[in-house]
């Protein structure tokens, strides 16, 4: 069958959440394939009654060829890649309707990730393929298929690459309390470390070092760099570069390096234009004394959520910044009764918000309404202590 669907897992003592990650894929899957590498804790027992076909495989420090390794036991057209820390939610009837059209080659699926305390993000990863000697994993972490899909399509342009809407892959593993009992993220920066001995060049590489040692901004800017440096063609495939790129420009803002914040946004924009990115390009522009040119890109941001974006910002945080930032660009270009309108509005709804009534302070100065900028910095002053 054309469409017959192979569920592809790699565990190791997973025993707490395989079962559960399993019982989603009833119904869905037409077979289950597994590869062990080395669990002791009962997984092994459970996969021998659950799976399909099974492997048990030596850990080589390298996830894709794990992966591939469950690639090459799979019988089905299509490979559904999952962990078993997931679980497949929403309406999975589309997925089954997803791998019937002749000319799809792959889909990104929407990995919602618990991040513990009620904090969450999404990412949409493409984990819906079709079983083809030419679609392979690489990476020894944060593993891809992206290579092979490119590759497929530039021979063929018939194929063609999707989004599979309402249906999501929910993911408990960066709960902090996992990330901590598992060691997941030394483990990855070890194998990052690795993969970056042999490939220095690598700006995916660089930018999940950067995040799984919680720091080293050097880390990120070269991955920028190596961003900045692609062509136009090869920048617009690249994965997660506006993300990278935005994340790079705020960091270098944040340490007055305005210009190349501005260049790193500039770059992202190729990509698509984020909200985000617009937002830490407004704020350079500003810091430049280019009031005009921020006071629209601002504008813009606001009226764009992010939420309909691919990469995660917390919505929140995201419209406080860009709110000021607005206000500031207003007073800025010499508009302070409407920076002055805007701030009130926004601290009516945001009342211990000290950075906003100074700025309606400053509104006020401008206006000559000096009994009122005077209260305003006396009440800010005490917000902030």
């Amino acid at each position: 069958m054309t469409d017959r669907l192979s569920a592809c897992l790699i565990v190791r003592d997973e025993i707490a959440s395989l079962g559960t990650c399993l019982d989603s894929l009833d119904g869905v899957a037409d077979e289950i394939v597994i590869v062990d590498t080395g669990s002791t804790d009962g997984t092994l027992g459970l996969v021998e009654r659950r799976a399909t076909r099974f492997a048990q495989r030596a850990w080589t420090d390298d996830f894709a060829a794990a992966r591939n390794a469950s690639l090459d036991l799979a019988e089905g057209a299509w490979i559904l890649v999952i962990d078993a820390d997931e679980q497949l939610v929403g309406d999975r009837a589309r997925l089954r309707q997803a791998i019937a059209a002749p000319h799809a080659l792959a889909y990104q699926l929407e990995v919602r990730n618990d991040l513990g305390q009620g904090a969450s993000g999404s990412a949409f990863i493409t984990r819906l393929v079709r079983r083809l000697p030419e679609i392979r994993y690489v990476g020894r972490v944060h593993e891809q298929v992206g290579d092979g899909v490119a590759a497929l399509m530039a021979r063929d342009p018939r194929w063609q690459v999707g989004r599979v809407d309402g249906v999501a892959l929910a993911h408990t593993g960066y709960r902090p309390e996992v990330v901590a009992a598992r060691g997941k993220a030394e483990r990855n920066a070890r194998l990052l470390e690795l993969e970056l001995a042999q490939h220095p060049d690598d700006y995916y590489g660089h930018y999940k070092l950067y995040q799984a040692r919680g720091g080293g901004s050097h880390r990120l800017f070269r991955s920028a760099e190596l961003l900045q440096d692609m062509a136009e063609a090869a920048l617009r495939k690249a994965g997660v570069a506006d993300e990278i790129l935005t994340a790079a420009a705020l960091a270098w803002f944040e340490v007055g390096e305005h210009a190349r914040a501005e260049r790193a946004c500039r770059t992202a924009l190729v990509v698509g234009r984020h909200p985000a990115t617009l937002v830490v390009l407004g704020r350079a522009l500003l810091a430049m004394d280019r009031a005009g040119e921020a006071l629209a890109i601002l504008a813009e941001a606001l009226a764009s959520p992010p939420s309909a974006h691919q990469f995660y910002v917390d919505p929140r945080a995201y419209e406080r910044v860009a709110r000021l930032a607005l206000i500031q660009a207003r007073l800025a270009t010499g508009d302070a009764a409407t920076a002055l309108r805007d701030g009130l509005r926004w601290f009516e709804a945001h009342t211990t918000d000290a950075v906003c009534l100074r700025l309606c302070a400053d509104a006020a100065d401008a206006l000559g309404h000096d009994r009122d900028a005077v209260a305003w910095r006396t009440v800010a002053a005490q917000l902030s202590k």
